[in-house]
């Protein structure tokens, strides 16, 4: 099918004229019982027909010949297209750097890579905000903690909890020294074991000495230092260790939450929900270090409209086994995603975040929630969508051509063109608000300058608020 090519152009550039065609195309069945066949079959051949090939996801590290300074959309792309379905075709403004999608002007890329709306000049009436969590885990983490799929993170995590160990000892027990040219730290029955990163900030901590200034002595020296200022304490200290690595260090207060249970819950309540598009260094917006895990994911497939625009939904889960952070979840509905992970104009966000105690267990439990809640705005959102199609396709206009017309000179369409859509719509099937709809944008797909056709998609689109 011609469709599958623009199906996969879409899921990329996330145009908001494409969103209610790839929505019903991939809903085509459901939509079979409400829909005249050709009816839907000539909206879908008419408003794929629009799709420009051109790549909106471009590299910013790419050498376009012009510096890297600008980037040029090649193709035009019509805009009639994206008023067959207005509720879906209204995006968010416009942020720093503007494009005119419908004349292929030359757009600042300061954003590289964000897309731009088809009517940026519309105003929405939802409250929203760019989020850059994801862009700065992005930019922070090295090549050996990006995962390609969630399958792959799922068994890391797995296999780390599998190999760590949990062992307690009060802290006098623990003997610091020299190896080679580096710190160890010896624990019972003279097993020496490797220190971490964060792990060796820990001991600095216990010890009540500055990391920064521990690595500017030797190895002996600082090895000295840290024994003779370790506390004697009765409760012991929880030490987590992976091989002959120490993980992690701390008191009795604190409750270890492993990756795995995390990612399990993930998988087991965001069945539909996949990777973003990969930024500009390939990340795909899973991480896991020594210290932490973050994963991005979203429903490419779950566009709904809030407010008259366009969103769907996606969430940020974190969790650190060591310490590093506390376990959270952010839930948000966005319009686009830049090839540096911000997400930009996100609504209802919602962010929930539980700290390594005794209740950390909890948390789990209310993410688990919260990702049901999320898919279940999703499906009401969209079953919403299905009702005004249905009733577009079931709500007549008028019950003859003189009826019909007189409703559509009084929402602003030219009689000429108004008279040109009940003529196509007579032929094909009753005058239906769809049918009409369906007609006035096929007929402005001819008018030569855009701004009139943008005017007169504009009030084409407006009556399927008759249906709503």
């Amino acid at each position: 099918m011609p469709g599958s090519e623009h199906a996969a152009f879409y899921s990329r550039c996330r145009i908001p004229a494409l969103r209610g065609v790839t929505f019903i195309a991939r809903n085509a069945i459901r939509l079979a019982n409400y829909a005249n066949p050709r009816s839907l079959l000539a909206v879908l051949r008419d408003v794929i027909s629009t799709v420009p090939r051109c790549d909106l996801w471009s590299n910013p590290q790419q050498d376009r010949g012009d510096g890297g300074a600008k980037q040029r959309f090649l193709t035009p792309l019509p805009l009639a297209a994206s008023f067959a379905f207005p509720s879906l075709s209204r995006s968010r403004k416009s942020t720093q750097c503007g494009a005119d999608l419908a004349t292929g002007h030359s757009v600042d890329s300061r954003h590289v890579g964000s897309v731009f709306p088809l009517d940026s000049f519309l105003k929405g009436k939802t409250s929203m905000v760019n989020l850059t969590r994801a862009s700065r885990e992005l930019f922070s983490r090295t090549p050996d903690e990006r995962f390609q799929s969630l399958d792959e993170l799922r068994t890391h995590c797995h296999n780390e909890r599998q190999f760590s160990t949990e062992r307690w000892q009060v802290p006098q027990t623990m003997l610091p020294r020299a190896d080679s040219d580096t710190v160890v730290l010896t624990l019972g029955d003279d097993e020496s074991c490797r220190l971490n990163d964060w792990s060796f900030g820990q001991l600095c901590r216990m010890s009540g000495i500055s990391k920064d200034t521990i690595v500017q002595l030797s190895p002996a020296t600082a090895s000295l230092a840290l024994r003779e200022t370790l506390p004697s304490a009765e409760k012991p200290i929880q030490i987590l260790t992976a091989g002959q690595t120490v993980r992690s260090m701390h008191g009795v207060s604190y409750t270890r939450l492993w990756n795995a249970d995390l990612l399990n819950v993930v998988a087991n309540y965001a069945t539909d929900f996949q990777l973003p598009p990969a930024g500009f260094n390939g990340a795909t917006g899973l991480y896991c270090g020594e210290q932490d895990l973050f994963a991005f994911l979203i429903d490419p497939e779950g566009w709904v409209e809030i407010d008259d625009q366009a969103f769907a939904p996606g969430f940020f889960v974190w969790n650190s086994e060591v310490g590093r952070r506390t376990l959270g979840i952010q839930t948000f509905w966005f319009q686009a995603i830049c090839q540096n992970h911000i997400v930009w104009d996100a609504t209802e966000v919602v962010e929930f975040t539980r700290k390594h105690t005794a209740s950390v267990q909890d948390g789990l439990i209310e993410i688990g929630r919260m990702i049901e809640r999320l898919v279940a705005q999703r499906d009401a959102r969209r079953d919403g969508f299905f009702k005004v199609i249905r009733s577009a396709m079931a709500a007549q206009l008028g019950q003859d051509g003189d009826e019909v017309l007189k409703s559509l000179l009084s929402h602003g369409i030219p009689r000429g063109l108004g008279k040109e859509a009940i003529e196509l719509t007579r032929t094909q099937s009753r005058f239906t608000v769809f049918a009409l709809v369906d007609a006035l944008t096929r007929l402005t797909q001819r008018v030569q300058f855009a701004g009139d056709r943008v005017e007169l998609d504009h009030k084409a689109a407006a009556l399927l608020a008759l249906a709503a």
